[in-house]
């Protein structure tokens, strides 16, 4: 997309007026990021009279849920010293909310695991992910009041168990026994009263930006809250999927041995919290499939249930184990 037909411009002209007032600035590119984040672009500005040539890094987001309070949760990580981007300026109409950041410096985490021929550098990436997560999992929890005390109600363990649970019953046997047979074991490993940590929550790899072995800049705040340690490990199995299996079990491997190395706290319910995210795909995938036919044309799907025994024999050896999958 180019030049001002562009139907985010009325609110980027707004934020590039923030930085340069009096200056005519002329939008010359626009290219949506999607792989980083669905409301990720890189601009390409010119400015008068200097034509001088500038470049941004936009984030365009929703004026609703958590999305509206972006702003003051990029500002609080930048503040305590995590790896925010640096915030240039911000506009936003009734539906959208513009954030205007300086171009980062480094690589895509994601990248750099593409380009890695040796397993030392997905070692490399491994480590400096487990170091950012292990820094912001011990940032004291009122550096973010009262960002965190606003976030909407999260489903509890017990509520997202109970769900599944729900689901289940609408399916036949063998694949509603198997399902059971999961949310037990989950039930029974996961720490039902563990700590709230700041979090990131589903976290994208594109986001995260390495340089000099760290974690030195992060698209992901726009979801910051407490929430368990283990979740933000947990979320790392689907993200891997762009790897070979083993590739995806040694990252995770290094991942967790390196973040129980410095982490505040110790963790030991990743792989059912994995196992359990894992659950919840496969039977929205399952009751979409279902809602497309007659009960008469449902057949058993074994080919689901042995994924799902498969997975859970893995996830009692570990995360690494179920990236094997």
């Amino acid at each position: 997309m180019s030049a001002q037909s562009s139907p985010l411009w009325p609110l980027l002209e707004r934020t590039l007026a923030q930085l340069y007032p009096g200056r005519r600035v002329r939008l010359v590119r626009m290219s949506a990021q999607p792989h980083v984040h669905r409301g990720f672009w890189h601009v390409e500005a010119h400015l008068s009279p200097t034509h001088e040539q500038l470049a941004f890094a936009v984030l365009v987001l929703d004026r609703e849920g958590t999305d509206r309070a972006a702003p003051e949760r990029y500002a609080a990580v930048a503040a305590n010293a995590l790896p925010a981007p640096v915030l240039l300026a911000t506009a936003a109409d009734p539906d959208r909310l513009v954030l205007l950041f300086q171009v980062p410096q480094g690589t895509k985490l994601d990248d750099e695991l593409r380009r890695a021929a040796a397993p030392w550098r997905v070692s490399a990436a491994a480590i400096s992910l487990a170091r950012f997560f292990a820094r912001l999992h011990s940032t004291p929890v009122h550096a973010f009041e009262p960002i965190t005390t606003l976030q909407p109600a999260l489903p509890t363990d017990e509520q997202r168990l109970s769900q599944l649970a729900a689901m289940a019953h609408d399916f036949d046997d063998p694949l509603r026994s198997s399902v059971e047979r999961a949310l037990d074991w989950i039930d029974q490993e996961l720490d039902h009263s563990p700590a709230l940590v700041p979090t990131v929550g589903c976290l994208r790899l594109p986001t995260l930006y390495e340089d000099s072995g760290e974690i030195a800049t992060a698209f992901c705040w726009e979801h910051l809250a407490l929430r368990p340690a283990a979740v933000d490990l947990a979320c790392l199995l689907p993200e891997l999927r762009f790897l070979p299996a083993e590739g995806r079990a040694h990252f995770l491997a290094v991942c967790l041995a390196a973040y129980a190395d410095v982490a505040p706290v110790a963790i030991d319910d990743v792989a059912p919290r994995a196992l359990l995210d894992l659950l919840e795909r496969v039977l929205i995938v399952q009751s979409a499939r279902a809602s497309a036919t007659t009960s008469r044309d449902r057949a058993p799907d074994q080919e689901t249930v042995a994924f799902l025994d498969r997975a859970m024999r893995a996830a009692r050896d570990g995360l690494p184990a179920l990236a094997l999958l």
